[in-house]
């Protein structure tokens, strides 16, 4: 007589058991696995946009001391008024450059960016350094005619229009 072993019941559900807590430890694995992996996507992408935000709240911030630093000297005529046009005219180029790295992943944004630096470029040669020259050169009303044409082209543009490339690059 031979004898084969059979799987009585208990060890069929002992075998049963072992199985599903072994299936139910290959999932915690995968699953952990995937949540490392969506989690480091997530700070990437989190530490991307927000320096992408600041890099361009920088910029903006650069255009806002130059135009401030360039009227208060045009209207006073004290240089101290320059310092945060210099400061800003110095900052935005890094900035910029910072920023165009950061954003190399996405040619849209790329030239989206080269427009706003063209216009701001645009606005230091036209508007800053033009005026600032005439009122250092001493040709105030010349300079002070042009900036107020500057702004008053800025008051007639529809609402809508109205933003700080276009004001400053007309």
């Amino acid at each position: 007589m031979s004898k084969t072993r059979r799987f009585t019941i208990r060890s069929k559900i002992v075998l049963g058991y072992l199985v599903v807590v072994l299936l139910f430890g290959v999932v915690l694995v995968v699953l952990s696995a995937q949540i490392n992996v969506l989690q480091k996507e997530n700070d990437f992408i989190s530490h991307h946009d927000l320096n992408v935000h600041n890099l361009t709240n920088a910029i903006e911030k650069n255009v806002l001391d130059m135009e401030t630093g360039q009227r208060g000297f045009m209207l006073t005529g004290k240089e101290s008024y320059l310092e945060p046009y210099d400061q800003g005219l110095s900052e935005w180029k890094s900035n910029y450059d910072q920023l165009y790295a950061l954003i190399s992943d996405n040619p849209d944004q790329q030239q989206s960016l080269q427009n706003v630096k063209s216009h701001i470029t645009r606005w230091i040669d036209i508007a800053g350094k033009r005026s600032i020259q005439m009122k250092q050169e001493g040709d105030q009303d010349k300079a002070i005619s042009s900036l107020v044409r500057t702004r008053i082209r800025c008051f007639r543009l529809p609402p809508l229009e109205i933003s700080l490339i276009v004001c400053f690059t007309s």
